[in-house]
């Protein structure tokens, strides 16, 4: 005799909830020769993104995430762009700060993108994909374990990724950032719009943005290092500067003092970042996934797309549940009812 090891996810979701679901149907990570070759090349140079608005987002989100009368509150009235400002060399880091972690919604909410999709008026319907950037990288980069809730509406997907999100202003990277952007409302982030195609789907997603240029008006990421100006990652760095519109990436090198000082900078263009080969290996994976969902996700019920480690097969594999009706509520993020309220009828 043997048994099955009963499987344990170890995801912000519990096994309960997957165990009850009423359908899994398991991604097939085929390598499809033909499909590459007709996509290949093309996924990289059709993204086309277009930046549609900007909005700054209070750090303190509210609890309830399908609350739209506290998201709105969460959005600053005026405009505020945070632009960069070339640290000096040998200038210290900010220092630490008491009570510097600010906790993130335990339930994620896709009320900003379609708060900001209101006020830039932004027909939402043209649409097939609807998310943050990072459900998209999650799905593209194949690496992590995540869990992310999908909802069907009209012909429209809502991706909304379950995680334990939380701020920490006193790592390294958050006080680079905040070098670079002097004078900016450090309790606020600045988010834009940005809308692009992945091979036949539309996306719309908003892309949290560490800095702007102020003579070209471009999104520049930021990203600090110890004792090297080496972009951590290449991949995953290109793939969340591709997908919002981010032409540049500036690594500052930093000491191991506290606070740490700044010692190089390096600018890169993102374009010269990784291989063309592997760019589009990654955009096909994404291509295929959203695919996979369009195909298989209907519009009735709630469904939760999950990588994860199968004790079983000794391998991570990439599902889809139907959540069982007595979880439907529980997981509900997007409904007719909120679309409606904020003007989107579908």
């Amino acid at each position: 005799y043997f048994f099955l090891a009963p499987l344990k996810r170890f995801l912000s979701i519990r096994d309960a909830i997957f165990d009850r679901a009423q359908q899994c149907l398991q991604f097939e990570n085929e390598y499809n020769q033909a499909l590459y070759e007709n996509l290949s090349g093309t996924l990289l140079n059709n993204y086309a993104p277009k930046i549609l608005g900007s909005s700054n987002f209070k750090l303190h989100v509210h609890e309830d995430h399908l609350n739209i009368g506290q998201y709105e509150k969460c959005i600053l009235e005026k405009l505020q762009i945070p632009y960069y400002n070339q640290p000096k060399l040998n200038s210290k880091f900010p220092h630490r700060i008491h009570n510097g972690v600010i906790p993130q919604a335990k339930k994620t909410s896709i009320l900003p993108i379609l708060i900001m999709a209101q006020r830039y008026k932004v027909d939402i319907h043209k649409y097939h994909i609807i998310c943050e950037r990072n459900s998209l990288r999650n799905i593209a980069m194949n690496e992590n374990p995540y869990v992310m809730g999908v909802k069907k509406i009209g012909e429209t997907l809502f991706l909304r990724r379950h995680d334990n999100r939380f701020v920490d202003k006193n790592q390294a990277g958050y006080r680079f950032e905040q070098m670079c952007i002097r004078g900016y409302n450090s309790s606020t982030c600045f988010k834009q719009l940005v809308e692009g195609n992945i091979g036949t789907f539309k996306t719309l997603i908003t892309a949290e943005t560490d800095a702007i240029d102020e003579q070209t008006h471009q999104a520049i990421e930021l990203k600090s290092r110890y004792n090297t100006i080496d972009i951590y990652d290449e991949e995953d760095s290109w793939l969340q500067t591709f997908l919002s519109d981010t032409k540049t990436i500036i690594v500052g090198k930093r000491t191991s003092e506290e606070p740490p000082r700044l010692v190089n900078l390096h600018e890169y263009n993102v374009s010269s970042i990784s291989d063309d080969k592997i760019k589009n290996k990654i955009l096909l994976h994404l291509y295929r996934v959203l695919d996979f969902l369009q195909q298989n996700v209907k519009q009735d019920g709630i469904y939760l797309l999950s990588r994860h480690y199968d004790p079983n097969l000794e391998n991570h594999n990439l599902y889809l549940y139907k959540v069982a009706e007595k979880d439907e509520q529980e997981l509900t993020f997007i409904t007719q009812q909120i679309l409606a309220q904020l003007g989107f009828k579908f």
